[in-house]
């Protein structure tokens, strides 16, 4: 233990602090508001690797619910979900625009009426369309665009919503072709409405319970919402099956609840800006074996995506940025030395960590009223962001030892 290192020791969590002002010096670092895996219990988002380290899924029974979403021209078009949870924020429904849509028709004492659903899914859905007739076939093209009337009223004014739209994700393996979208609470959701101008909407607190947005079920944990939502849909018929589903479903590996998809601020490193470079060197390396050049760690490699590097936690190097705390007057300040923290802030700084580094607090200089205030943002580090710095961290680098570590 002579030469020890510990990523809580002051010199360590300065150079993490280096790294972060280095990344952020060249623009690679950004705050986003993004649809992450989130662990309610721990309150936190995780990172894609973490929802893929060993043991992560786990099989899970899950509601699965087909829903009839009523078209303004009348027909009703089926959509299938195992979260029912995130039925109070759908906002569109997509289809795949290659795929065949068969239009259904059955008589009831009300009179003709017509469902849509992909024509591959017919014979999955034979018991509940027995006495009706295909009349007709769509291509999922035919229906972008087509409007239906909102499945709950929380949402209802939100812009550009409640459309079909096109989406290349959506399958016929299961379910019915049509899928509800929910931006908040689905990554591909988020990417698909937000691309023809859908607001995210996310009625979650941090601890996985629905908002006062969502007013019968305010403040009910969303697992715990799921028999509520679907009694609510039943009873106005407009469910047309509900079964349950066994599926391989991620777990926090900390705490091992099951995880939601949550849209949260978070902040990244932007990966997908030097992701080509990264696949270009790897192949300048040596593996052994050698086929994880091209296997597991190339295909990785090859699909980077942008890195969540925040953790809503209270332990761990903190996020080292100070925001305006008006929006009258922004300004954002990012450090990467313990002297530059004494010069702005005149006192003498020994420790990093919450609380104390939270107490570093400063009049805005760009405000000429000094009222508003400089505060750093409540966020710290991704422990995985810390150990990465390991290389150069455990020798202080580049405060101490530079010339060593350097040659």
């Amino acid at each position: 233990f002579e030469n020890d290192y510990k990523t809580l020791d002051t010199p360590y969590m300065e150079s993490v602090m280096w790294a972060f002002k280095t990344l952020w010096d060249k623009g690679l670092v950004y705050e986003g508001f993004r649809v992450l895996a989130y662990c309610w219990r721990c309150e936190t988002p995780l990172s894609n690797t973490e929802t893929r380290m060993d043991d992560v899924y786990r099989d899970r029974q899950d509601p699965a619910l087909t829903v009839a979403f009523q078209l303004e021209t009348g027909e009703k078009i089926l959509a299938w979900t195992t979260t029912p949870w995130t039925l109070p924020s759908n906002l569109a429904l997509a289809v795949g625009p290659d795929i065949d849509y068969a239009v259904m028709e059955e008589s009831t004492p009300e009179g003709t009426q017509r469902y849509i659903l992909a024509e591959s899914r017919l014979g999955a859905y034979e018991r509940e369309l027995a006495d009706a007739t295909q009349v007709g076939t769509l291509s999922g093209a035919d229906l972008v665009g087509r409007k239906y009337v909102p499945p709950f009223p929380f949402f209802a004014d939100t812009p550009n919503a409640f459309h079909v739209l096109a989406a290349d994700f959506v399958s016929t393996e299961d379910g019915t072709g049509v899928v509800h979208m929910a931006p908040g609470f689905g990554e591909e959701d988020q990417n698909v409405c937000n691309a023809v101008g859908i607001p995210t909407v996310c009625p979650m607190d941090e601890h996985g319970r629905y908002t006062s947005e969502v007013t019968p079920w305010a403040h009910v944990h969303v697992f715990d919402a799921n028999p509520m939502v679907i009694k609510e849909l039943k009873d106005r018929g407009v469910v047309v099956r509900h079964d349950s589903y066994q599926h391989s479903y991620p777990h926090c590996w900390r705490c091992a609840e099951p995880l939601v998809y949550r849209a949260i601020s978070s902040w990244f490193v932007e990966v997908t800006r030097f992701k080509d470079r990264m696949v270009e060197l790897n192949q300048q390396i040596n593996w052994v074996p050698e086929h994880i050049k091209e296997g597991s760690f190339g295909k990785w490699l090859a699909n980077a995506r942008d890195w969540s590097i925040s953790r809503n936690r209270f332990w761990g190097s903190p996020i080292p940025v100070w925001k305006s705390d008006d929006p009258e007057y922004p300004r954002v300040d990012c450090y990467g030395s313990i002297a530059d923290l004494e010069r702005d802030f005149g006192v003498q700084v020994t420790d990093l960590h919450r609380p104390q580094v939270d107490d570093l607090v400063r009049p805005n200089p760009d405000d000429p009223t000094g009222k508003s205030m400089m505060r750093r943002v409540p966020e710290v580090l991704d422990c995985w962001f810390e150990s990465g710095s390991m290389p150069f961290a455990q020798v202080h680098y580049p405060f101490e030892n530079r010339e060593w570590f350097d040659s």
